[in-house]
């Protein structure tokens, strides 16, 4: 039995998307393609300087909100509790570029999509210094 395959077997794995033999795939790449067209939610923890107020908190949701829509990822914004929300991605391809942009905020502190957490890296303060330098 040949392990080779055909040149009609190689181009119909190409063309769902499956990996040449040897190629490695990003998890989340793999992800995304597997979440097309179906409804994610993407949970993410407000910073607590930022959800003093349940006002507060909407207004950082809003803000970045309308930031995706103007990328063209429509979400809708839930309120879960004091600095705890969600957004609901309709495609859930664009699950993990929500998520992506959420955590360059500094507002937010985490994000999880499917029960994976991601935690913002990102210092608050290293953000309000280089403010007062500019």
């Amino acid at each position: 039995v040949s392990t080779q395959s055909t040149g009609k077997q190689w181009y119909q794995r190409r063309v769902r998307g499956f990996p040449a033999p040897g190629e490695t795939v990003d998890q989340e790449v793999l992800m995304a393609q597997g979440k097309r067209g179906q409804p994610i939610m993407v949970f993410f923890n407000i910073r607590p300087p930022y959800c003093q107020t349940e006002r507060a908190a909407g207004n950082v949701m809003r803000e970045m909100a309308a930031a995706l829509l103007n990328g063209n990822i429509k979400v809708n914004s839930y309120p879960v509790g004091g600095c705890r929300a969600i957004f609901y991605v309709q495609d859930g391809q664009y699950a993990f570029q929500v998520k992506d942009y959420l955590l360059t905020r500094r507002e937010v502190e985490s994000v999880s999509i499917d029960q994976r957490e991601w935690k913002n890296e990102e210092k608050e303060e290293d953000n309000e210094t280089e403010r007062n330098e500019l």
